[in-house]
């Protein structure tokens, strides 16, 4: 069975907030997602920032910076919706085994 990177996972993640996500956010919603401590999210972020998928938005001095998808990013994540079952990208518990 093909599986979908954490990568890709936080990309999307990152794509469904309005206004971006902040590190905190992007934690809770792996959490969320049962996949919490199973991956290192600064890892995935540093690449999504090499690779143009994301930016990185500085706030004012008491609020967190803010991570929100590129259009380059969009285009990537319309190709995952496409090419892996919706459920996987669902705000609920995950199966673990899906992800590499």
């Amino acid at each position: 069975m093909k599986k979908l990177s954490y990568v890709d996972l936080i990309l999307v993640i990152i794509c469904v907030a309005k206004n971006g996500r902040t590190w905190y956010t992007i934690e809770r919603a792996l959490s969320q997602r049962g996949l919490g401590g199973l991956c290192n999210p600064a890892v995935a972020i540093k690449s999504l920032l090499s690779s143009g998928k994301i930016t990185l938005v500085q706030q004012e001095d008491s609020v967190p910076d803010v991570y929100c998808i590129t259009d380059s990013g969009q285009r990537h994540v319309q190709y995952l919706l496409n090419e892996y079952p919706k459920e996987w990208f669902a705000p609920t518990e995950q199966n673990p085994d899906s992800f590499c």
